[in-house]
């Protein structure tokens, strides 16, 4: 079985880039969405249902929401009206070398933030180029919070292509 890590290194870089809260990579299969690398935000995964980041893996495009609070299709998510009150989203597929839509690279705060098409052309280039995914054959939990070991435990990640069937 394998599994995808991320460079957090490079996440804390572009959460600093962007001036956001928050700045993750999510992986996604039907159900939920995994947090392989994240900056910001102390939790390993949440339902798929309530997830932003579902939305972004059904095409190629950014996907980017300058006030949640006021966009109907979010407005009542519990991640907008509660904790962490998110607002602000901007989100880009993350592929795997197959070519799969397997999750995101995605920036999230809690103030409302204008995204120009220079900052969706840097978040795309970060997800192309900074954001480096490699496939291993494990990954181990002692190296993580205790909280997060189970995010990485072998057999916790399905096999590529049952995140998504689309291929770019």
């Amino acid at each position: 079985m394998q599994q995808i890590v991320a460079n957090t290194a490079r996440i804390r870089k572009a959460k600093r880039l962007f001036g956001v809260k928050i700045c993750l990579v999510s992986l996604l299969d039907a159900d939920r969405q995994w947090f392989k690398s994240k900056q910001g935000i102390d939790v390993c995964e949440t339902d798929r249902a309530i997830s932003f980041c579902g939305h972004v893996i059904l095409d190629e495009n950014i996907m980017f929401i300058p006030d949640a609070s006021q966009d109907s299709r979010f407005s009542d998510n519990p991640l907008v009206t509660g904790p962490p009150h998110i607002r602000f989203y901007a989100g880009c597929p993350v592929h795997s070398p197959e070519g799969y839509r397997v999750g995101t690279l995605c920036l999230i705060d809690s103030q409302p933030h204008e995204f120009s098409e220079d900052d969706q052309h840097i978040l795309s280039s970060n997800q192309r180029r900074r954001v480096r995914l490699q496939y291993c054959s494990r990954r181990k939990p002692n190296n993580m919070p205790p909280r997060c070991a189970k995010c990485a435990t072998p057999g916790a990640l399905p096999d590529t292509p049952r995140y998504s069937s689309s291929r770019p």
